[in-house]
C-alpha cells in the first residue's frame, strides 16, 4: 500500500488537523458541492468521483466527517481486483438502500456490496447491536441489522444476544426473498453458516460482524483467529470510522463504542501481518463551525481526533 495521504475537504472538519496537513500530499476540495451531507444525491456523487479519479494519492484517504462515510463506496468501486473490506465502525452501515437515488452514510456498504463486484466479504468490527433496526429474513427470524444514530436520538435498550454473525446478502435481482423496509425493496440479508470461515462463493456474498461486546470481551489474539477465520485469502481495503473508539481517543457526532485507540492500532498491525492492505480511509472527525476554531474545547477535541489520525496513519504506513 502506498504511504501517500490524501485529505478530502468536505466541511472544515480537518482544518485544524496542522500536523496531519503537513504530512499529506494532497488536499481535495469538495466543500462547493451541495446535496452530499449525510445523504448524497447522483449529481453530487459524480462530482465526487470525478474529483477523486484525477487524485495522485491513493494510499490512506481521510474523509472528514462520518457524514462522508458514503466516499469509501467510491473509493473502493476503483479497486480492480478481488479484495476483502475490513470495516472498524460502531455502526454497520447496512440500512437498506431505500432510494437508489440517494447514497447515504447507513446505507453505503449494503450498495457496495450489491454492486461492485471485486468486494468478495466484509468483516465489521466494534458495531453495537443495540443501534439497530429488526428485519424479517428469508427464514422468518429476525436479523439485527444497525443504522447510524446521533447522540441525541433514543437508542433501543433491549439488547439481542451479542457475539459475532454471519450475515448473507442477496444482490437485489436475487429471486430469493427480500427484506421489505419503509416498502422499498432492498437487499435480502438472512443468518448464514455460523462457521465464519465458509465463504462459498461470491454471489451471495458474506458479512461478518463482530460486535462491540465481543471486541471487548476476547482477547487480541482470540479476536484476530476470528477476523482471520472470517476472511477469503484475499487483499483488504481497512475503512476505519472513529465512532468505533471510546471518547476517551475521538470525539465524534455519533454515538460511539468502546474501542480503544491502543486495540484498534493492534488489529490493523495484526491484519497487515497476514493480508496485504490495498488502501485505507478514515473517517469521524467531529464537525466545526467557524466560530468553534476559537473554543478552546473544541480545539482540543480536534486536536485529538487529530492525534488518532495520525496513530492510525502511522501503523497503516510502518513497514
Amino acid at each position: 500500500m502506498s504511504g501517500d495521504i490524501c485529505l478530502l475537504n468536505f466541511d472544515g472538519t480537518l482544518q485544524l488537523q496542522n500536523q496531519l496537513k503537513i504530512r499529506a500530499r494532497e488536499w481535495i476540495d469538495l466543500s462547493d458541492l451541495q446535496g452530499c451531507h449525510g445523504y448524497c444525491e447522483q449529481h453530487a456523487l459524480r462530482q465526487i468521483r470525478k474529483r477523486l479519479q484525477s487524485r495522485k494519492c491513493r494510499g490512506i484517504t481521510f474523509i472528514g466527517s462520518g457524514h462522508y462515510h458514503y466516499v469509501t463506496y467510491v473509493l473502493m468501486s476503483e479497486i480492480r481486483q478481488p479484495f476483502s473490506l475490513i470495516l472498524f465502525d460502531h455502526h454497520t452501515d447496512l440500512s437498506p438502500n431505500d432510494d437508489a437515488a440517494v447514497l447515504s452514510c447507513g446505507s453505503w456498504l449494503t450498495h457496495a456490496l450489491n454492486t461492485l463486484p471485486f468486494l468478495k466479504h466484509a468483516v465489521i468490527i466494534g458495531a453495537n447491536p443495540e443501534n439497530r433496526f429488526v428485519a424479517e429474513s428469508a427464514n422468518s427470524e429476525p436479523a439485527a441489522i444497525e443504522s447510524k444514530n446521533l447522540k441525541s436520538d433514543t437508542i433501543d435498550p433491549k439488547n439481542p444476544k451479542a457475539g459475532p454473525r454471519l450475515y448473507t446478502v442477496k444482490p437485489e435481482n436475487s429471486k430469493l426473498d427480500t427484506v421489505e423496509h419503509a416498502n422499498r425493496k432492498t437487499c435480502a440479508v438472512e443468518h448464514a453458516n455460523p462457521n465464519p470461515g465458509t465463504v462459498e462463493h461470491a454471489n451471495p456474498k458474506t458479512v461478518t460482524l463482530i460486535s462491540e461486546s465481543e471486541v471487548k470481551r476476547l482477547p487480541t489474539a482470540a479476536l484476530i483467529r476470528k477476523i482471520r477465520s472470517s476472511l477469503p485469502d484475499l487483499p483488504v481495503y481497512i475503512s476505519v470510522d472513529k465512532d468505533v473508539l471510546s471518547e476517551k481517543d475521538a470525539a465524534t457526532n455519533w454515538d460511539q463504542g468502546s474501542m480503544t485507540l491502543d486495540q484498534l492500532l493492534m488489529l490493523i498491525r495484526c491484519l497487515k501481518q497476514h493480508r496485504a492492505v490495498i488502501a485505507a480511509d478514515v473517517c469521524g472527525e467531529l464537525p466545526l463551525s467557524p466560530l468553534d476554531h476559537f473554543a478552546a474545547e473544541r480545539v482540543r477535541l480536534a486536536k485529538m481526533n487529530e492525534a488518532a489520525n495520525r496513530a492510525i496513519a502511522d501503523i497503516l504506513t510502518a513497514s
